[in-house]
């Protein structure tokens, strides 16, 4: 009686590792795909087992292993999948998730090529040759490649960055600035050199690795909603929809942008 009255004391810590839980021991291939999460909600080891088992529930997953004290969650797939149905997937289980920025190592084998990292380089700014320091921190989010750019001597910073990678040429687009460069990487990798087109105007640029990406925290949640398809609606052209919602809210007070593709 005293050894069931302790095994019953006991029961959140090991009832989530019994024999119906989900498998996750094992080494897997280096070239699956991986995706890590970070898990908001648990209050117990007793979680661990429930949200894998939500996980593994999603086609095409192979392993799901949840961490606890760290808050994450680890995804190996078959197949790429859409970070949006292993986040639904957690939701379904009464927690949040968000993706979580993979370093280079968590990268898929195959898809690594040398772009991660923060790169800074001169760029041209007027017809006077007067430069200004660019910054660009470029990684793999949500399973493809993004990034945020810095214009310290103008005060912006973390900008979008559209990125494009065809072989050995890099195409980065800086719409805020109205900025696009196509490079290719130079310095055993370690610079990007090409061209940077600004308002029809066109100058060399080279970008060199100087450390690390350190993408903002606002950017990677930005990041996370945006690959939410269920939290975008179509719009007029004038927007009329959001004036309309704007002028039937009395309870807050909010600032609107409406952002044209140029």
């Amino acid at each position: 009686m005293t050894l069931v009255a302790a095994g019953l004391a006991t029961y959140p810590s090991w009832g989530a590792r019994r024999s119906d839980a989900p498998a996750t021991a094992g080494p897997y291939d280096s070239t699956a795909n991986v995706v890590t999460l970070e898990v908001t909600g648990m209050t117990c080891e007793a979680c661990e087992a429930e949200i894998e088992r939500g996980l593994m529930a999603v086609p095409g997953v192979v392993r799901a292993t949840v961490d606890y004290e760290q808050s994450r969650a680890e995804i190996v797939s078959s197949a790429a999948l859409d970070p949006r149905d292993l986040i639904s997937a957690v939701e379904k289980t009464g927690y949040e998730a968000l993706t979580v920025l993979p370093t280079q190592s968590d990268v898929p084998k195959g898809t690594r090529s040398g772009l991660s990292g923060q790169w800074r380089g001169s760029l041209t700014v007027g017809e006077d040759g007067k430069t200004a320091e660019l910054v660009v921190d470029l990684a793999i989010v949500a399973g493809r490649w993004s990034g945020q750019f810095d214009l310290p001597d103008f005060g912006v910073e973390d900008y979008p960055v559209d990125v494009a990678v065809a072989g050995p040429k890099v195409t980065l687009q800086l719409s805020a600035a109205q900025i696009e460069f196509v490079g290719e990487f130079k310095e055993a990798g370690n610079a990007l050199a090409g061209l940077a087109e600004t308002r029809g105007n066109r100058d060399s640029l080279v970008l060199r690795r100087v450390g690390g990406a350190q993408l903002s925290e606002e950017f990677l949640r930005l990041e996370a909603v945006s690959e939410d398809s269920t939290r975008a609606e179509p719009l007029s052209a004038s927007g009329a929809e959001l004036r309309k919602r704007f002028n039937q809210d009395k309870a807050f007070t909010r600032l609107l942008m409406l952002l044209s593709p140029t």
